[in-house]
């Protein structure tokens, strides 16, 4: 067995919605990596320093910066942190590619959201929303460029620290959770959290992944892991996992029989949907995350066979196959 490692929870500020999201320092005490790396902000380049510092590393200590995923509440101080110690980034091959779409296109993510929503259904005079998200992408910092490629089941960062790659599909392609099997700890990004349900939506550029059953698929093989406390990349930490990923599982189902109602009572666009289902004022980001959640779930449906999906004059509209 190994020696023990440390863990170090680091909270960081989310500027572009008021949140904040974690970041965990990992060491042995002469090596440490990091899993994820928070929104970008000045201010939270004095909070990594500090802890880095408390931990008893230097910055050179730092080897691997390991990411869940692509969203930017989980990268946005990596090329900072990448820079000023050196150390390899590492994310699954899904979410390196969208990285690279966020550095070097990301105008091309935001014309692409734009074209999903008006697909969807949204009207016209609805999508001032992606200029509120467009000022957003500004802020977010430049995206790291990943050096190293997690593949599930294999060592992540510095060897020493026993930290495993699982991936865990559904809030984003490529989500990767990281597994400590001597001290029973998952550091799980976004796929499991204590205080809400992780958002399960399209994958930019995958728009026919069937979202929802790989997220599903994930829970349950989470749940199999056994572990003894999962540290989520946003609130507290979850030691019952197994309550947790059932919970989060009848959420989903509670919101696929609701979605089914909302078709079955004649809205028949994602947009129309959503207007159903979320009826209260939501932020940009917040109609982005519900737009997503909503489509993902009557993909869900179709692919059970109780939606049909047809697309026609560029609208996708849905209609259900047995009325009760």
């Amino acid at each position: 067995m190994r020696d023990k490692i440390n863990v170090f929870p680091i909270e960081l500020a989310v500027p572009f919605n008021g949140d904040h999201s974690k970041m965990y320092l990992v060491t042995d005490n002469e090596v440490g990596a990091v899993i994820d790396a928070g929104a970008y902000a000045e201010q939270n380049q004095e909070l990594i320093t500090m802890a880095i510092k408390e931990a008893g590393l230097a910055f050179s200590d730092i080897k691997a910066i390991m990411l869940t995923h692509s969203h930017p509440d989980h990268w946005g101080m990596a090329e900072w942190l990448h820079q000023i110690s050196g150390a390899k980034v590492c994310a699954s091959v899904y979410e390196r590619d969208q990285l690279w779409m966020w550095r070097f296109a990301g105008h091309k993510r935001i014309e692409g959201l734009e074209a999903f929503f008006r697909k969807h259904g949204m009207p016209s005079e609805m999508l001032g929303l992606v200029d509120s998200l467009r000022d957003r992408a500004s802020k977010m910092g430049l995206p790291p460029e990943v050096e190293v490629i997690l593949r599930d089941g294999q060592l992540a960062g510095p060897p020493s620290l026993g930290l495993r790659a699982l991936l865990t599909p559904g809030h984003s392609l490529g989500h990767t959770c990281f597994w400590n099997e001597d001290e029973g700890l998952l550091f799980c990004g976004d796929h499991l959290l204590a205080d809400i349900t992780p958002n399960v939506g399209a994958n930019f550029g995958n728009e026919e992944v069937k979202a929802l059953s790989l997220y599903t698929d994930s829970l349950e093989r989470v749940k199999r892991m056994a572990a003894r406390l999962a540290l989520p990349g946003h609130g507290s930490p979850i030691w019952d996992i197994i309550s947790r990923a059932n919970e989060i599982k009848a959420h989903h189902e509670e919101r696929l029989s609701n979605a089914l109602k909302a078709v079955e009572a004649g809205r028949e666009t994602v947009y129309q949907v959503v207007t159903e289902l979320f009826p209260w004022e939501l932020s940009p980001i917040e109609y982005q995350l519900a737009f997503h959640e909503v489509y993902a779930h009557l993909e869900e449906l179709v692919r059970a066979g109780q939606l049909r999906r047809v697309e026609a004059k560029g609208i996708v509209r849905y209609s259900p196959i047995l009325v009760r």
